[in-house]
């Protein structure tokens, strides 16, 4: 009877651990989890992506790429929803190729700023691995999303010219992505795409960004 029993419990154990690591590898809805963070900067004639990196008592703060903005400019940044308002660029690190936006909650009604959701960050990252699925979430100017696949390449390589830690993934990347968020398998934000070329693309790490946000 006791045989019995342990057996019993052992399989129990067994399938609970098999319902969490399902659950953990279950794909997640790329419209619920990644796209009320996803924005659009327009900065002069240039166009990023960008997205939500905190929403503060007074402000929201988006995240986008140095290289598309200018410091102390007025923007406008267009959310998920088709709202554009303007926006300022509080933070420009050329170094890094990160800069800060900021719009006042004060332009948005409560009910427009339900909707809106920051990303959610992961940390520490060392837990990313060469081959992780990854994925960058793409806000296009016609404010329509798109998903893209990939693979992590390499989690953790320095680039001189960053001075830094880069991710390097197997990814499609094209004109109009840049600044875009680079998310787990679970819609967790790990960093932002800076550059890329085909099917190859590098994305700054969200432990660099963090630091740079509070700065702010």
């Amino acid at each position: 009877m006791k045989r019995k029993w342990i057996i019993f419990l052992s399989l129990q154990i067994l399938l609970i651990a098999w319902i969490a690591v399902m659950w953990f590898f279950m794909p997640v809805s790329d419209k619920e989890i990644m796209y009320p963070s996803m924005t659009g900067i327009i900065d002069g004639s240039h166009y990023a992506n960008g997205s939500i990196y905190a929403i503060e008592k007074e402000r929201i703060i988006i995240v986008s790429t140095a290289h598309l903005l200018t410091r102390g400019n007025g923007v406008t940044v267009t959310f998920f929803d088709g709202t554009s308002l303007p926006g300022r660029v509080v933070y420009f690190s050329s170094e890094h190729d990160v800069g800060f936006v900021e719009v006042s909650k004060e332009q948005i009604t409560k009910e427009a700023l339900e909707k809106l959701k920051p990303v959610r960050r992961r940390f520490p990252l060392s837990f990313i691995r060469e081959g992780d699925t990854m994925q960058y979430a793409v806000f296009h100017e016609d404010h329509t999303f798109r998903c893209i696949q990939g693979t992590v390449g390499n989690p953790s390589f320095y680039v001189e010219e960053f001075k830094d830690f880069l991710i390097y993934n197997y990814c499609e990347a094209y004109p109009g992505m840049s600044g875009c968020g680079m998310f787990d398998q679970k819609g967790h934000y790990c960093g932002m795409l800076i550059g890329g070329y085909d099917n190859e693309s590098a994305a700054l790490s969200v432990e660099l960004i963090e630091q740079l946000y509070k700065k702010l």
